[in-house]
């Protein structure tokens, strides 16, 4: 089949007013966006509701791809440092619109040992390398199908209005669409409050569903299908690859890993954890590389990856972060992330700008090859109470209005029960890992990520699939505590091993009994690292900005009459923040997160 790439930006139908470009000056959304319309729609109302979603997610230094036809349109946006190939490819049998991370040679959308090509009119789906998703567009039945990756690490948020099928890599695009005006979920509210993320496929807005991982949704003749194409399996037993073997394989993985993703020049986000080390010794021995720090002075991250960085020999840079920044940016990461992340996690995301001066990509470290499991779990036991701890019920008791409260005690049994029913692993480790990157990776580290790939190219060497298969298929003891990754770590970088971790705040080569008696010394001593970012806990107290700009926020009138906080209890947690008596940073953080949120609802 002959195929041709389609160039063209539908110049006229997609301008922006000025208004409009000031008010989004700050925002950048690359993905994709699509719509199906019915019959009877006039063309300038397709032209209107098509220009209005591709205004809020193109940026303004963003290139766009679009296809229209009479019954659909899609669009790509894309950063205008991306060089790789056009994201939009028409035939004469159907359109594809891909989001995927570029790798150079290798393809960057598709598992080479998998199922076929979708061009191929094959409807078995292929499997992404992450992070990646796909739109494909059949003419022939009119049919829309989406197809995401296995961790769905490329976010499709989708919904159904006025028999109108709309999607886009941000929920922010599809509040443009006509119908009822959008109402917040009561669920992913509750979520958002217990666990400081949302969690399983909600978002926001109650009527928008995320497309879930290695999952194809199909849209044909009114109605969504969903189907799953692709289910993890961990080893259960204690067999498998053992001893100097598995550490000589695990390593030769991660080497090939970050082999795969590397280029020259390219940016490694270095912190003082084990992934960013790991991924910067393998790519410095590959290619020319910059290391990338944010952090205030004195901080773990900042100390650590000097260090790191100087045995290295490698380029480094440090990007001082400040509470000044923060109410600058608050806007803009909240609708970036839709009111999925807590704000106050996107502490750093005033550094990322300087970060797209000096590299078009960027390697992180987001995964950890293996959970540190309490001694205590047991087979078949729940690992939630440990993974994503919900708030105190006492203190969800005094913050919250009687009605907000009772829809907390409602969703919260009913949102880990279902999380924990869809993991069926029995051995505490795959249970944490699993829901690790399903929950915790793809809901809330991720989205921290999110805002850094609006300014470039964000690639993951650690879900590389030939390395994540041989990890899962590990014995689960070698996972627990991360031991085969240390293992590998030591056995490629004894120098870097005794560097030490931001974790632990011992040498990566302590001993696994070590580091458990450390823990216990710390807790008993009631002794807390260094923060690895910034001392955020004392931000209220430094930053006369960023106590205004909250307390306004959370004080003002909009938000008592919104209902969902009570004032005194508002009052109280800012005061002991501000005065240093309590940390409240994280919860605060969820507060004024979903404020922002709801006026950028209300003003959308």
């Amino acid at each position: 089949m002959r195929h041709f790439l389609l160039k063209k930006v539908a110049k006229g139908t997609l301008s922006r007013s000025q208004n409009d470009t000031t008010k989004h000056e700050s925002l950048s959304l690359p993905g994709l966006l699509g719509i199906t319309y019915l019959p009877g729609d006039p063309p300038a109302l397709r032209a209107d509701l098509f220009r209005r979603m591709c205004d809020r997610l193109r940026g303004p230094h963003d290139r766009l791809e679009v296809h229209e036809t009479p019954d659909c349109a899609l669009a790509v946006s894309r950063l205008d440092t991306d060089a790789g190939p056009d994201r939009l490819i028409v035939s004469p049998g159907q359109a594809i619109a891909f989001d995927a991370t570029s790798r150079g040679d290798e393809s960057p959308r598709y598992n080479k040992d998998t199922s076929p090509h979708p061009l191929h009119g094959d409807e078995s789906p292929c499997h992404l390398t992450p992070p990646s998703a796909l739109a494909i567009w059949n003419p022939r039945d009119r049919s829309l199908r989406l197809l995401s990756d296995r961790y769905g690490f490329s976010p499709l948020s989708y919904t159904v209005r006025q028999g109108r099928f709309l999607f886009a890599s941000s929920a922010l695009a599809l509040l443009a669409s006509p119908g009822d005006p959008p109402h917040l979920d009561p669920h992913a509210v509750s979520d958002l409050l217990s666990f400081g993320h949302l969690l399983e496929d909600r978002t926001l807005v109650e009527d928008i569903r995320l497309l879930p991982p290695a999952s194809i949704l199909t849209w044909r003749d009114g109605q969504v299908s969903l189907s799953r194409t692709w289910t993890p399996a961990y080893r259960e037993d204690e067999g498998g690859p053992s001893g100097p073997d598995a550490v000589r394989q695990m390593a030769d993985r991660l080497h090939e890993a970050v082999r795969r993703c590397s280029g020259d020049p390219i940016g490694v986000l270095l912190s003082g954890g084990l992934d960013s080390r790991t991924l910067v010794a393998i790519a410095s021995r590959l290619h020319r590389i910059t290391a990338l720090t944010f952090g205030e002075p004195g901080t773990d991250d900042l100390e650590i990856a000097r260090r790191v960085a100087h045995l290295l020999e490698v380029e480094h840079h440090t990007f001082e972060i400040s509470p000044d920044d923060l109410p600058r940016y608050a806007g803009s990461i909240v609708r970036r992330t839709d009111g999925a992340l807590n704000l106050h996690h996107a502490c750093a995301a005033g550094a990322f700008p300087a970060i797209r001066e000096r590299c078009a990509a960027v390697l992180s470290g987001m995964h950890l090859l293996g959970s540190f499991v309490p001694s205590r779990l047991k087979a078949g036991e729940s690992v939630l109470p440990f993974l994503i701890p919900p708030l105190p019920r006492e203190t969800r008791r005094a913050l919250l209005t009687d009605g907000c409260f009772e829809q907390t005690e409602r969703h919260i049994p009913e949102s880990l029960a279902a999380v924990e029913a869809a993991c069926p692993f029995r051995s505490p480790v795959n249970r944490l890992d699993a829901l690790d990157i399903a929950q915790r990776q793809r809901r809330f580290i991720l989205a921290g990520l999110l805002p850094l790939r609006d300014r470039v190219e964000v690639r993951l060497p650690l879900f590389d699939e030939d390395l994540m298969g041989f990890v899962r298929g590990v014995a689960p003891s070698l996972r627990a505590d991360q031991r085969l990754y240390i293992d590998a770590f030591c056995h490629l970088f004894p120098d870097l091993a005794r560097i030490p971790w931001a974790k632990t705040g011992l040498p990566v080569s302590a001993s696994p009994p070590r580091r458990r008696l450390a823990r216990l010394w710390r807790r008993l001593r009631g002794h807390r690292p260094r923060p690895s970012l910034a001392f955020t806990g004392t931000w209220h107290a430094r930053s006369p900005a960023l106590r205004a700009f909250e307390r306004d926020l959370l004080l003002g009138q909009t938000a008592r009459q919104r209902g969902i906080f009570r004032p005194d209890a508002v009052e109280r947690l800012l005061s002991e923040q501000e005065q240093g008596l309590h940390d409240h940073w994280d919860l605060i953080g969820r507060m004024v997160t979903l404020e922002l949120w709801c006026q950028v609802m209300a003003t959308e």
